[in-house]
C-alpha cells in the first residue's frame, strides 16, 4: 500500500493525514492548502480548494462549500470572505467573482451581479465601481472589461468600448490607452491583450502579437519578454505558460515546453526547474506535482511519482486506490 507520511504539498488520493498543501480526493484531516474532492474533517486551514468541503478556511475553492474563510471559489458557497468566485454565493466578501452574487464587495466578478464594487466583471452588472469586467455594464469605473460598454474609464476591457482610457482590453476598441487588450487593437500602448495586436507594449496578451514586451500571453507570439503565456511562443521571457514554448524562463506552464526554467507545469516539460507541476516531466526540480514524473525534488505531488524528494510517496510499485 501507499506509504502516506505527513508533509507539504501533498496531492495523493485518498491521502488520511494532516499536513500543508494538501489536494487528495477524499482527504481526511486538517491542513493548509488543501484541494481535495470530498474533503471531511475539521476543514481548517489556508487555502482549500476541495470538492463539497465542510469547514472553515483560508483560500477555500470547493463545490458547495458551507463556512467562511477567505478566496473562497467554490459553487453555491454559503457564507462570507474574502476573493470569493461561486455561483449563487450570498454574503459579501472582496474580490467575489460568482454567478448570480447578492451583496456588495471589491473585485467582484459575477454574472448579473447587484450592487457596487471594485473590480466587478460580471455580466449585466448595475453600478459603479473600479474594475470592472462585465457585458453590457452601465457606469463609470476602473478596470472595466464589459462588452458595449459606454463611459470612459481606466483599464476598460470591454468590445466596441469608445471612450479612452488605461489598460483596455475590448475589441475593436477605438480610442488610445495603457494596457489595453482588445482585438483588433491600433495604437500603442501598455499591458495590451488584443488578438491581432500590432506594436509594443507590456504585459501583451494577444493573438499573433508582433512586437516586444513584458507580461505577453498571445498565441503564436514572436518576441522577448516576462511572464509570457502565449501558445507556440518563440522567444525567452520569464513566467511564460504557453503551449510548446521554445526557450528558457521562470514559472513556465505550457504543454510540451522545451527548456529550463522554475515553477513550470507543461505536459512533458524537458529540462530542470523549481516547482514543476507537468505530466510525465523529466527532469529535476522542487515542488514538482506532476503525473508520473521523473526526477528527485522536494515537495511533488504527482500521482505515480518516479524519483526520490521530500514528503513524497514511497514504494510506487505497491500502490492501492
Amino acid at each position: 500500500m501507499v506509504k502516506i507520511c505527513s508533509g507539504k504539498n501533498r496531492s495523493p488520493i485518498h491521502l488520511k493525514g494532516s499536513g500543508k498543501n494538501l489536494s487528495p480526493t477524499h482527504l481526511k484531516g486538517s491542513g493548509k492548502n488543501l484541494s481535495p474532492t470530498h474533503l471531511k474533517g475539521s476543514g481548517s486551514g489556508k487555502n482549500l480548494s476541495p470538492t463539497h468541503l465542510k469547514g472553515s478556511g483560508k483560500n477555500l475553492s470547493p463545490t458547495h462549500l458551507k463556512g467562511s474563510g477567505k478566496n473562497l471559489s467554490p459553487t453555491h458557497l454559503k457564507g462570507s470572505g474574502k476573493n470569493r468566485s461561486p455561483t449563487h454565493l450570498k454574503g459579501s466578501g472582496k474580490n467575489l467573482s460568482p454567478t448570480h452574487l447578492k451583496g456588495s464587495g471589491k473585485n467582484r466578478s459575477p454574472t448579473h451581479l447587484k450592487g457596487s464594487g471594485k473590480n466587478l466583471s460580471p455580466t449585466h452588472l448595475k453600478g459603479s465601481g473600479k474594475n470592472l469586467s462585465p457585458t453590457h455594464l452601465k457606469g463609470s469605473g476602473k478596470n472595466r472589461s464589459p462588452i458595449h460598454l459606454k463611459g470612459s474609464g481606466k483599464n476598460l476591457s470591454p468590445t466596441y468600448l469608445k471612450g479612452s482610457g488605461k489598460n483596455l482590453s475590448p475589441t475593436h476598441l477605438k480610442g488610445s490607452g495603457k494596457n489595453r487588450s482588445p482585438i483588433h487593437l491600433k495604437g500603442s500602448g501598455k499591458n495590451r491583450s488584443p488578438i491581432h495586436l500590432k506594436g509594443s507594449g507590456k504585459n501583451l496578451s494577444p493573438t499573433h502579437l508582433k512586437g516586444s514586451g513584458k507580461n505577453l500571453s498571445p498565441t503564436h507570439l514572436k518576441g522577448s519578454g516576462k511572464n509570457l503565456s502565449p501558445t507556440h511562443l518563440k522567444g525567452s521571457g520569464k513566467n511564460r505558460s504557453p503551449t510548446h514554448l521554445k526557450g528558457s524562463g521562470k514559472n513556465l506552464s505550457p504543454t510540451h515546453l522545451k527548456g529550463s526554467g522554475k515553477n513550470r507545469s507543461p505536459t512533458h516539460l524537458k529540462g530542470s526547474g523549481k516547482n514543476l507541476s507537468p505530466t510525465h516531466l523529466k527532469g529535476s526540480g522542487k515542488n514538482l506535482s506532476p503525473t508520473h514524473l521523473k526526477g528527485s525534488g522536494k515537495n511533488r505531488s504527482p500521482i505515480h511519482l518516479k524519483g526520490s524528494g521530500k514528503k513524497s510517496v514511497s514504494n510506487p510499485s505497491k500502490r492501492q486506490w
